[in-house]
């Protein structure tokens, strides 16, 4: 389980994601809020979804998600589209959250 999360690249999209959003042109304050809120709102539908669908169902279909997440973000980084790397960091902070945070 430990190995799992610290092969997902959680801790660079968290050390990555104030450059990210800055570059979309958000202040300090946006990202903080943006990127609590979705770590709370996440793992409350995690706990729900731990009980619902189990542990290794919740951690093969994350690291499908995430691996999906890190290959679309890398084209949207190749081709400078911001907004949209917004949208896949909070996508893949809110997939970790639910499935192995």
């Amino acid at each position: 389980m430990a190995v799992f999360q610290c092969a997902t690249g959680m801790d660079v999209f968290m050390f990555y994601s104030n450059t990210i959003f800055k570059a979309a042109g958000l202040r300090a304050t946006t990202i903080t809020g943006l990127v609590g809120v979705v770590n709370f709102v996440t793992t409350l539908v995690g706990m729900a979804a731990l009980g619902y669908f189990g542990r290794r169902t919740l951690m093969l279909w994350g690291n499908a998600l995430m691996a999906l997440i890190m290959i679309l973000s890398g084209i949207a980084q190749l081709y400078e589209w911001n907004t949209l790397m917004v949208a896949l960091v909070l996508g893949f902070i809110g997939v970790f959250e639910i499935t192995t945070g």
